[in-house]
């Protein structure tokens, strides 16, 4: 219930924040490590890491003009695949930060980047990483080209923009996890109900 009102509040704030500097450029939150986002190792919970990318993503969205657009013309974003790596604890009640950033996009997807930094004496450490891949679509109808997506909300999208090697890296492993699952599902056969 908090994390959903800390979206909410985090939507009301993005619609009326200053616009970012740029679609490319980082939207920067800072955060604490309340005891409901951890686990009982006392560090922030793998689950909290995803929907504080999910928040993170809300505020790009908002200070982008996206967040308005999607529900002007009912379109929903759907996630096709996520990647955390870990590097370091967020500890409980300490600070952090997410920056997330549209690290690219090819003609179907978007991909973006939620960097958690732990915020030590002076210090901001990597913690973690996550790479979120989204597609945009309306309600009931198929998946925008991100060309579409770029005229119908007016957003400036480069789209020769070079992904970076780190990107590039994640994209190709996402990908070919989506086709094994693919074949997978169209090789399973269908189990007979007891």
């Amino acid at each position: 219930m908090v994390q959903r009102l800390q979206v909410l509040t985090r939507l009301v704030r993005s619609h009326f924040a200053a616009r970012s500097g740029g679609i490319y450029t980082s939207v920067r939150g800072t955060l604490v490590a309340w005891p409901w986002l951890c686990d009982y190792n006392g560090h922030v919970n793998h689950v909290a890491y995803l929907e504080l990318a999910e928040l993170g993503r809300a505020d790009w969205a908002g200070r982008n003009g996206l967040l308005l657009a999607t529900a002007r013309h009912r379109l929903r974003m759907i996630i096709g695949a996520i990647g955390i790596t870990y590097r370091r604890e967020i500890r409980r009640f300490e600070s952090f930060r997410v920056d997330t950033t549209l690290a690219g996009h090819d003609d179907k997807w978007l991909f973006f980047a939620h960097e958690f930094m732990a915020l030590r004496v002076s210090k901001a450490i990597p913690a973690a990483r996550v790479h979120v891949q989204v597609r945009v679509r309306p309600s009931g109808g198929d998946s925008l080209s991100v060309a579409a997506l770029q005229e119908l909300c007016g957003l400036s999208l480069d789209l020769n923009r070079p992904y970076s090697e780190e990107l590039k890296s994640w994209v190709c492993a996402a990908k070919a996890s989506a086709t094994i699952l693919t074949r997978q599902t169209a090789d399973a056969p269908i189990a007979a109900e007891s």
